[in-house]
């Protein structure tokens, strides 16, 4: 009896010591997943840091509103750009990731101009 308890002591210590961070891991790359949207641009806001982008959906067109930050990363015709350099009608690739007040953080954006 007295072994078969060590066996299960040294089992679940090795469980808890291998087995937990790949487990944290799993979760960590979860939150940190981004959702990412396609479309044009349908407006543009440096000021307010507001980008909307307009996309194709099951149920017909959906708009999604996104905040821009210091950290985003744009680009626009393959060159490092700014959110005063997105335009109206430019086609892009969002990505982002939502806060926990529901807000849709744009992480990447990679536009081109409208032909």
């Amino acid at each position: 009896m007295k072994s078969l308890t060590v066996i299960l002591m040294m089992f679940f210590l090795v469980l808890g010591v291998f087995g937990a961070p790949e487990a944290i891991l799993a979760q960590d790359n979860e939150t940190v997943a981004a959702n990412e949207v396609y479309g044009t641009v349908t407006f543009v806001d440096p000021q307010t840091q507001k980008l909307i982008v307009a996309s194709a959906s099951d149920e017909g067109q959906k708009e999604t509103v996104l905040v821009v930050g210091d950290s985003s990363m744009i680009e626009k015709d393959g060159q490092a750009a700014a959110l005063v350099d997105l335009s109206t009608g430019d086609d892009v690739t969002v990505s982002y990731k939502v806060s926990d007040k529901g807000q849709n953080i744009a992480a990447s954006i990679s536009a081109s101009s409208q032909q």
